[in-house]
Order: C-alpha cells, then sequence, then structure tokens
C-alpha cells in the first residue's frame, strides 16, 4: 500500500465493507484525478476494471473511490459511482 491509513479512513473503510485487498485494487486500477487542491483522488470506473474482473468481487468495487492528501495519506474511502463527473467538475472549477 503506498500510503499511511488515518484512523478515519480505517472506520470508513470498516464501515463500508471495503477490505484492505479491496483498496490495492482500487489503488493499482484507479484512475488518478487531482482536484488542484493538493488531494489525490483516486477512482476505480466501470471501464477501468478489467474484462476477467467485472464477474468476481472486484466488479463489485467499480465506484469506489480513495481520498489522500498531499503527504500520501490515505484520509478517506467511499463509494459514489458518479464520483468522476463530480470531480472533473471540481477539477474544472478550481482552475479558474
Amino acid at each position: 500500500m503506498n500510503g499511511n491509513l488515518t484512523a478515519h479512513a480505517r472506520v470508513r473503510m470498516a464501515q463500508r465493507g471495503i477490505r484492505s485487498d479491496d483498496l490495492e485494487y482500487v489503488l493499482q486500477h484507479g484512475r488518478r484525478i487531482r482536484p488542484g487542491n493538493g488531494s489525490l483522488y483516486i477512482f476505480l470506473g466501470n471501464r477501468d476494471v478489467p474484462q476477467e474482473d467485472r464477474i468476481g468481487r472486484q466488479g463489485k468495487l467499480a465506484g469506489t473511490v480513495v481520498v489522500l492528501d498531499r503527504a500520501g495519506n490515505i484520509v478517506t474511502v467511499y463509494r459514489n459511482s458518479r464520483a468522476s463527473r463530480m470531480l472533473k467538475k471540481r477539477r474544472r472549477c478550481s482552475r479558474n
């Protein structure tokens, strides 16, 4: 795992049923989006999941977002299938 998990991230993962191997999968396959505030969002969309993984547990991870701070610590993890659109919009707004 790249960064350290904060206590908040551990709690959220437990609440949302996201295991550490799920987190690793998202970090490995997800798209990296920098909204301009210094943080890094890693979003796993449907198209990011390889065809051979879509039937198993990994297929259900589509829509998962991992948020890292400037230091590379994992701040939180959540699911939002529309996150890609929201993050692109946020990125556009932050550059103005």
